[in-house]
């Protein structure tokens, strides 16, 4: 299981860069799944944002790559061990040594929403 002391996908969300998609990644308007995030921790006063107020929509992308059915309807009930399983077999039958899929990023294109 992934943990971690501090979420980058819950800060980036408040911090009005995207949304949860229906794939558990963060979504951004223009760049889709496809980006990479770090958080800076700092008391400098800077200007906030809103989050953004926007969902997947009537998109259904990923869900309909996913060669496990691991994503739903809903970001709350997407199954992460469906996921991890699959995520080993790419590992193991492509000899890649990490858990790599990215079949819901490269899907994820919300600028056609």
């Amino acid at each position: 299981m992934q943990t971690a002391h501090l979420s980058h996908k819950m800060i980036a969300v408040r911090a009005g860069i995207g949304w949860i998609g229906r794939n558990n990644l963060l979504v951004h308007p223009q760049f889709g799944s496809g980006i990479r995030l770090a958080t800076i921790l700092t008391d400098m006063p800077l200007k906030e944002d809103l989050p953004i107020e926007r969902n997947c929509g009537s998109c259904r992308e990923c869900i309909e790559i996913c060669p496990v059915s691991a994503i739903e309807e809903s970001h709350r009930e997407w199954n992460k061990a469906a996921c991890l399983e699959k995520l080993k077999f790419f590992a193991r039958a492509h000899n890649v040594g990490q858990y790599i899929c990215g079949l819901c990023v490269k899907a994820c294109r919300p600028q056609a929403i």
